[in-house]
């Protein structure tokens, strides 16, 4: 029998809602699909990045044991692959979890500190050479500065002698200053080398201690230098007085 026009509308209106509810079931389908792929894709880049960071373990623990054989100290730096696996372990157990962006930071992580400790070993050797060579050039400058106290203590008696007391007064005591920070300096330099010695390592009191020691010989130039700078001023303006 022939349908009136309110059952076709209503026959109409069934089709359109089964064809939205197909449609909507293909586009899920299709998202669960592209989500799954998402997924195979980076979990497929976190086991890359795990077994990077493996790698990067591996060469950390050769590379530090290595440098121990040779008599440096590498606590810090065993600590620090410690650090590391403990970090790798992570990224597994969230990998295995499906924690994907928690097991990527880890494994991030783990390969960092691996590459650290390894970096920070090989560069000990270095480091305390270089430190070696700054307390010598150190040495070096202090040897210098001490060859201009005595011209400098020449240099005021003849100002005490030939001026007031008011001209030279800015610059009384500066080479006994001088003298005291160079002292001071061959104290911290001295120090500095026993920090080096290969019982104690003491890389960074050392470095501290040479750095100090580099203050206070510009401090006792820039007093020494302050006493010739005033002569050459008196005498000029002695000079000029001149008539």
């Amino acid at each position: 029998s022939d349908l009136t026009p309110a059952e076709y509308a209503q026959l109409a209106e069934r089709y359109e809602a089964i064809a939205s509810a197909l449609k909507k079931a293909d586009e899920s389908t299709r998202n669960a699909g592209a989500k799954a792929d998402v997924l195979l894709g980076q979990t497929k880049t976190i086991k890359t990045d795990i077994a990077d960071a493996e790698s990067a373990l591996e060469a950390g623990r050769k590379g530090v044991a290595d440098v121990a054989a040779t008599g440096y100290f590498v606590k810090e730096q065993e600590a620090t692959l410690k650090e590391a696996e403990e970090h790798l372990a992570l990224a597994k157990q969230a990998l295995e979890a499906k924690r994907i962006s928690e097991a990527a930071k880890c494994a991030k992580r783990a390969s960092e500190n691996a590459k650290a400790a390894l970096k920070e070993a090989n560069g000990l050797s270095m480091r305390r050479k270089n430190i070696e060579s700054a307390v010598e050039a150190a040495r070096t400058e202090m040897s210098l500065i001490a060859d201009k106290v005595k011209p400098a203590a020449e240099v005021f008696q003849k100002l005490e002698s030939e001026f007031a007391e008011s001209l030279w007064a800015p610059v009384a005591g500066n080479g006994t200053e001088a003298e005291n920070r160079l002292e001071w300096t061959e104290e911290a330099l001295a120090n500095s080398t026993a920090a080096l010695a290969m019982d104690r390592q003491e890389f960074d009191v050392a470095d501290e201690l040479c750095a100090k020691a580099l203050v206070w010989l510009t401090e006792a130039d820039e007093l020494l230098h302050a006493i010739a700078e005033l002569e050459m001023r008196l005498l000029e303006a002695q000079r000029k007085a001149e008539p």
